[in-house]
Formats: structure tokens, C-alpha cells, sequence
């Protein structure tokens, strides 16, 4: 960067000075994919859509993930499924819920898309699916993975 200084009445150069500035490339929150791989569980991942999520991307940032529920007992019931990310103490980030009404034996499947915010900080975090039998509260399958936001 340069400096000069000029007498504006005969537009004469006074002085000049220069220096130089380095500007840090911005640092930016990132969306990084554990290698841990989920459970087999009643609730199972689609491989295709669990291979299309984009690891080291920065924020904000979508996945957008595929998963099944099989209702392996003999009777029908009403499922609450919920889904949640939470941070590294457990605590609930985010949460989203809906009912499915499950025959015995049926598997039903669900596409969603989950945003992650700009303002998300660092740390490490899960996305967990749950199901529960809505009648007696009880918890009927789980399944859950692992990510990391990363400030870079």
C-alpha cells in the first residue's frame, strides 16, 4: 500500500510512504463427515444417499439422507419418530417428529434434508433417529451418526 502526499494548491509530492498488509484468508465453519458408519438397527440408512453426502464443505450446509423403519414385532402400532442433532453433550440442537401407523412387518421409508447453520460453532455433533411406540412411550429402535463442525 502506498501513501503519498501531495500540497494541493501546486500539486507537489510532500512525502510518500508505503507498506505492506497481509489479509488472512477468512475462516469459515465446515460440515465434516465421521468415519464412524451408523448401526444395523431397525432404522437403516440408504447406502446410495449416505454416499452422497458431501464431507468437508463449508457452512451452511444440507444432508440429505435416505432411511427406512421395519416394524419387526407382530403388531401394529403408531411410531413417533424423532429426529435430532445434538451437540457434544447431548444436548438438542435441533429437533423434528412425525407418526407413522406400522403393520407388522412393514417398512416405510423417509427422505429428509437437514440444514446445518451458519452459526453452528465448532464441536462435535450426532444425528439421531429414534422410534417409540406412541402408546406406551416405549423405545422400540435407535440409530445414529456422527459429525464434526470444524472452524478452518
Amino acid at each position: 500500500m502506498k501513501i503519498k502526499i501531495y500540497n494541493a494548491r501546486t500539486n507537489k509530492l510532500l512525502s510518500e510512504n508505503s507498506f505492506q498488509i497481509e489479509v488472512e484468508k477468512l475462516k469459515k465453519n465446515y460440515f465434516i463427515l465421521t468415519t464412524e458408519r451408523p448401526l444395523d438397527t431397525s432404522i437403516a440408512f440408504d447406502e446410495t444417499s449416505w454416499a452422497k453426502i458431501k464431507s468437508d464443505v463449508a457452512l451452511p450446509a444440507e444432508i440429505k439422507l435416505k432411511y427406512t423403519y421395519t416394524n419387526s414385532t407382530d403388531q401394529k402400532y403408531v411410531a413417533r419418530i424423532v429426529r435430532e442433532v445434538l451437540d457434544a453433550n447431548d444436548k438438542v440442537v435441533y429437533t423434528r417428529t412425525g407418526r407413522w401407523t406400522m403393520s407388522p412387518g412393514e417398512v416405510d421409508s423417509l427422505t429428509f434434508v437437514q440444514s446445518l447453520g451458519k452459526k453452528m460453532v465448532a464441536g462435535e455433533y450426532r444425528l439421531r433417529i429414534r422410534a417409540f411406540d406412541s402408546v406406551a412411550g416405549t423405545l422400540l429402535a435407535e440409530n445414529s451418526f456422527g459429525f464434526t463442525i470444524e472452524f478452518k
